[in-house]
């Protein structure tokens, strides 16, 4: 079989699942009110995600960056896959949420990718359904904070709240982000991927040191994955 034969048979694995899926992720009863052209303008914008998505695919296979179907390690791909369609086609997501979850598909059949990484991505499509596009965000500008070597969790300047706050708005480019920052702290402390505040009274406005700016290992790693591709 030769590399177009591969490639045909690929795709047609893929779209073989969304097919599978498709009936049940874009369906009118997901809107509240199911008027018809309600209905027809959330089904168009799932079917552009979907299809761009799609495209985007195609062309990393093209190109060689990505795994075709047959070559996953495990099943997980197509599992994330599912979960990823079903993300597009019934929440809309924002631009920052649609980079970020096909980022972490992408990464996860990368040609250099590993069983490991394959099942983490499920996990990470987990979490990247809990989270908004300001957060998302967020995250990535702690993540290019760690990288330049800023933030020093060594020191107590660097473990102030107040102050990784202040790092991550200037990072973000814009004050009016302050209070957002603030705002979904909470939530992504929930989600292990910012190391928590501490816990005696007198350290509540100081957070857990880490080695990369408040992101814990688990919370770093999903940066690489939502920021590779």
């Amino acid at each position: 079989m030769n590399k177009k034969d591969d490639f045909k048979k690929g795709m047609k694995s893929i779209a073989l699942t969304l097919i599978e899926e498709s009936p049940k992720l874009i369906d009118p009863k997901i809107v509240t009110d199911p008027i018809s052209p309600v209905v027809d303008f959330f089904k168009g914008v799932a079917s552009k995600l979907i299809t761009q998505f799609l495209n985007d695919y195609k062309a990393k296979v093209s190109k060689g960056e990505v795994k075709k179907p047959e070559d996953f390690k495990t099943e997980e791909p197509v599992l994330t896959l599912a979960e990823l369609l079903k993300v597009l086609a019934q929440e809309l997501p924002d631009k920052e949420r649609f980079k970020a979850l096909k980022s972490i598909f992408f990464t996860s059949i990368a040609k250099g990718a590993s069983e490991e990484d394959e099942m983490l991505a499920y996990e990470f499509i987990q979490t990247a359904k809990k989270l908004s596009g300001i957060e998302i965000l967020i995250l990535k500008a702690n993540y290019e904070i760690a990288e330049e070597g800023l933030g020093d969790t060594n020191s107590m300047a660097f473990q102030n709240r107040d102050t990784w706050r202040r790092e991550i708005t200037k990072k973000m480019g814009d004050e009016k982000y302050k209070a957002l920052v603030r705002k979904y702290e909470r939530n992504l402390e929930d989600l292990g991927l910012i190391s928590p505040r501490g816990e005696m009274d007198r350290l509540q406005n100081n957070f857990e040191a880490t080695h990369h700016f408040r992101l814990t290992e688990i919370g770093k790693k999903f940066c690489e994955f939502i920021t590779e591709f």
